[in-house]
């Protein structure tokens, strides 16, 4: 309407508001838009690419911690050893292990989100799930993750069990390190700011003057009205691919965090009160009562373990060796 003029409903052409030979119309053409399309799209291909494996990245983390906990609670119930052992305090024991492993992931949940958004959430939980003094201990720590781990470790630590297979449930804190410090990576390493601002700068300008190469392809349209919903849908579906990079770039803002350490939580307190047998099967209980290295030959001479007395493998085959020797005799 302002410089090429416009059609009536009846179809007749009026000049346009400004009628000047100097004052070409405001159009351009498709050529430098069909050029730029290839850098933008790499550029939008790029970042998102970039925002997935961030997600992709941060979704794994919390996929090895959920993996990880089941089977940590799981080896701490099945390798305990109840000899001499109170059901109340095996009961308690495992209670601790659970709790302290919950309290790792809500603590990792709390380090990654924004301090006005869960701190009040994460104190409640804390007192409600812990003891007074240790849900102190842990919302007072300068790092709470590793806190968590500290005393998941002496809760591990306290566990009757042979070293070897506390060893094996210290592996789990290893990997609980390591998801930490890869989660840690991500949120203090964003995608470089420059790169997102010239991205957004390139698709707001290619999108604005875009109307003006579209005004003579829609020609047949009645005062060219067709280009407005064809710029609308391509401007949406653009500055779609745009937002989901920006969502996806910071994945702690859309992982359901909470819900993963809910989980976790119902899952291990499940795991600790399943009891051998209780299933109508009972398994044998040779390892009860040993703290011992259960391996034929580990020592000085054959048949001894340096450093471990009574352990149940060697005696049983010393005692068959013996019957053997008889018969022989």
């Amino acid at each position: 309407m302002l410089t090429v003029g416009y059609d009536d409903f009846n179809q007749i052409h009026h000049l346009p508001f400004i009628n000047s030979y100097y004052v070409p119309g405001l159009t351009l053409p498709l050529a430098p838009f069909t050029l730029a399309s290839g850098s933008l799209g790499l550029l939008l291909v790029f970042r998102t690419n970039t925002a997935y494996q961030r997600w992709d990245e941060a979704r794994k983390n919390w996929g090895m911690n959920i993996n990880h906990t089941r089977d940590l609670v799981r080896m701490g119930n099945t390798f305990y050893d109840r000899t001499d052992v109170s059901d109340e305090t095996r009961k308690e024991d495992l209670q601790r292990l659970s709790v302290c492993t919950w309290s790792f992931v809500r603590c990792m949940k709390r380090h990654l989100s924004p301090e006005w958004e869960d701190e009040a959430a994460f104190r409640l939980e804390m007192f409600e799930r812990l003891p007074e003094s240790q849900a102190n201990a842990l919302i007072n720590a300068a790092h709470r993750p590793n806190r968590a781990l500290f005393d998941l470790s002496m809760a591990i630590e306290n566990l009757p069990m042979h070293f070897m297979r506390k060893n094996e449930m210290h592996k789990a804190l290893t990997i609980f390190e390591d998801n930490l410090g890869s989660s840690e990576r991500l949120l203090t390493s964003p995608v470089p700011l420059i790169y997102n601002r010239h991205t957004l700068r390139f698709l707001s300008i290619w999108l604005l003057l875009m109307p003006l190469s579209l005004y003579k392809p829609f020609d047949s349209t009645w005062n060219h009205i067709g280009m407005i919903p064809a710029t609308s849908m391509i401007s949406l579906f653009l500055f779609g691919i745009e937002e989901l990079a920006t969502q996806m770039e910071e994945p702690f803002t859309i992982l359901p965090m909470q819900a993963f350490c809910d989980k976790i939580g119902n899952w291990c307190n499940e795991i600790i009160t399943w009891e051998d047998g209780d299933n109508g099967i009972t398994t044998a209980d040779t390892y009860q009562g040993h703290s011992e290295v259960y391996f034929e030959n580990l020592g000085s001479s054959p048949g001894v373990v340096d450093g471990n007395n009574g352990n149940a493998f060697v005696e049983k085959q010393q005692h068959e060796s013996e019957l053997l020797n008889l018969n022989l005799n």
